[in-house]
């Protein structure tokens, strides 16, 4: 019995001591590629756990969620990768971190507690970071003149979509006035058509007779009296004989009435009136009082001796019978 109480306390001093011996191999770190950063930059964080290849300490790997601390972000994380070796094993993982305010930060040191003993634990060795500011080009922020305007050379192609929409309205605007014109002047043309028109005596005979009521040599105007009289003439000839008597002379316009059945006396008046008509307008002769009104009364004599006397006829006559002809 008292080798027994003797034993126990050597075997629960050998078991502490052996305890101790193997958690005391156990080690943690923490290692970073680079030390100094600019704001943002990535930092790879490389946290190792080293212990003996011969056991598998029962220990809890930490776990981290967007931080560290509160200045220190993880950006992403590896999974656990092992590592062994003939008398060791390392279980490894890689943490993106970075910072986003300038300054020195201390990456704390990192526990790792053996399972169902909080006060039991290895941790890594702490870090310093140190993260930089982005510098500022001053020669870029610096207050500066303000700089003229800029003239842009002039380039016609920049133009071209308005000017082609100018052509293109101007075109429309031409062909609308074109078609009121073209249908305002058709339908002007039908109404003169649809006029009927007066025979040529008739015409003749109103205009002489209005220069019989103005009377206008009385007041001196003795060339505009005879050219009146005589071109009033020329034109009942044009209509009654087809004669172009207003471009001809007076002996072409005779020659040309030479043919038609026209009485002697009547063909010697008409003569005499162009004639007289002919000296007043080209000569400056000045006739007697007498001769104005004789050379109308030849006018009027000649119409009525040389005009077309129009008959009417009833639906069954024929058009042969409709006029009396040269």
């Amino acid at each position: 019995m008292k080798r027994n109480h003797i034993l126990y306390p050597v075997l629960f001093f050998v078991l502490i001591f052996s305890y101790r011996l193997v958690y005391s191999q156990i080690s943690a770190s923490a290692e970073i590629n680079k030390s100094e950063i600019r704001i943002g930059d990535p930092i790879q964080l490389k946290l190792s756990l080293n212990f003996p290849s011969n056991s598998f300490p029962p220990i809890h790997w930490p776990a981290f969620n967007d931080t560290i601390t509160s200045k220190i972000e993880i950006i992403d994380a590896s999974k656990i990768d092992t590592i062994k070796n003939t008398n060791s094993t390392i279980l490894q993982q890689i943490l993106h971190i970075s910072a986003y305010d300038s300054g020195q930060f201390v990456l704390p040191s990192i526990k790792f507690y053996f399972k169902n003993d909080s006060t039991q634990f290895v941790q890594t060795n702490s870090v310093l970071i140190t993260v930089h500011t982005v510098p500022t080009d001053t020669s870029e922020t610096s207050i500066k003149d303000i700089k003229p305007i800029f003239e842009e050379p002039f380039d016609i192609k920049w133009y071209f979509p308005l000017i082609i929409k100018i052509l293109i309205a101007l075109i429309v605007f031409g062909i609308i006035i074109y078609l009121i014109y073209y249908f305002t002047r058709k339908k002007s043309k039908q109404k003169e058509t649809e006029k009927p028109k007066l025979p040529p005596h008739i015409l003749a005979l109103q205009k002489l007779e209005q220069l019989k009521q103005e009377q206008i040599w009385k007041e001196g105007k003795i060339k505009e009296y005879y050219s009146g009289v005589a071109d009033t003439i020329r034109e009942y000839i044009e209509g009654r004989y087809n004669i172009q008597a207003l471009e001809q002379t007076t002996f072409e316009t005779l020659q040309a009435l030479k043919f038609k059945a026209i009485d002697p006396s009547t063909r010697e008046k008409l003569k005499q009136l162009l004639e007289l008509a002919d000296l007043v307008k080209f000569a400056k002769f000045i006739p007697i009082e007498n001769d104005h009104i004789q050379i109308l009364e030849n006018a009027f004599e000649f119409v009525h001796q040389t005009k077309q006397e129009i008959t009417h006829t009833a639906p069954s006559e024929t058009s042969n019978n409709s006029v009396n002809t040269n």
